[in-house]
């Protein structure tokens, strides 16, 4: 299932999911309106206070994620750091009966009459290492990775009811001396070109360990990056695109 928009102002999504079986699509139209909700949610940070609450690292995330959680999902009802229990990779006390231990989902989303359990990691991407074709690297895919075995362990009631997704935000940065810079070199197009280059190399890699697994990727363009900037210490840096990958286990 694919979906590619203009979404006005706040510049264009990509979503594309590999999402098979019940449930697929109304999991795939939740994802979609949720990259929108982030894009609109960034927005008004940065119209309002110059500033992009993703560039903070992943404890800042949830500025941003809950409410695009709770606007994609039809209940609007969504939870962050929910307790959950985990199995044990290692049990450490011989002829231990208990077998999991306690633990915490990013954010436990109510949608559709099914419970969303979602594992999020935050990374990071330069413009320049997507223009010498680097794209996204084995780091990031261990990083999900991560995510995937974070999410796989969680012991969950009735399986049926519920949905289990590592949801990795990466965004693209662009550091410069100048402003023009931006409006000069930045090429719109790019975000098609990675994933055309790098999406079958990097479920491959994630199918050696989790045959199950089921990707997708995504990716927002962000308007006119040339106006929406930070300053650091008298340097410029835009974020000219976000990408979206992950998957449903």
């Amino acid at each position: 299932m694919e979906v590619c928009e203009n979404i006005g102002k706040n510049g264009q999504i990509y979503f594309y999911s590999e999402f098979c079986g019940s449930f697929s699509r109304s999991l795939h139209g939740f994802f979609v309106k949720a990259v929108k909700a982030f894009a609109g949610v960034s927005m008004n940070f940065v119209r309002k206070y110059d500033d992009f609450p993703f560039v903070y690292g992943e404890k800042a995330l949830p500025s941003v994620l809950i409410p695009a959680f709770k606007e994609a999902s039809d209940s609007g009802i969504v939870f962050s750091e929910y307790p959950v229990d985990r199995k044990k990779v290692i049990s450490r006390i011989r002829n231990e009966k208990d077998n999991c231990k306690l633990g915490r989902v990013d954010y436990l989303v109510f949608h559709k009459g099914k419970e969303i359990l979602i594992e999020t990691k935050l990374s990071w991407v330069s413009y320049n290492s997507l223009m010498k074709e680097k794209g996204i690297v084995k780091r990031h895919v261990k990083l999900l990775g991560r995510a995937l075995e974070q999410i796989r362990s969680i012991k969950w009631g009735k399986e049926e009811e519920s949905e289990k997704v590592a949801f990795m935000v990466v965004p693209v940065y662009y550091p410069s001396n100048t402003i023009e810079d931006f409006k000069k070199n930045i090429d719109s197009t790019l975000g098609e070109k990675l994933f055309e280059e790098s999406y079958h190399e990097l479920l491959a890699y994630i199918k050696n360990f989790l045959s199950e697994f089921q990707p997708f990727v995504g990716y927002w363009v962000v308007p006119t990056p040339h106006e929406y900037y930070i300053e650091w210490e008298r340097r410029f840096e835009a974020y000219p695109y976000v990408f979206f990958i992950g998957g449903r286990v």
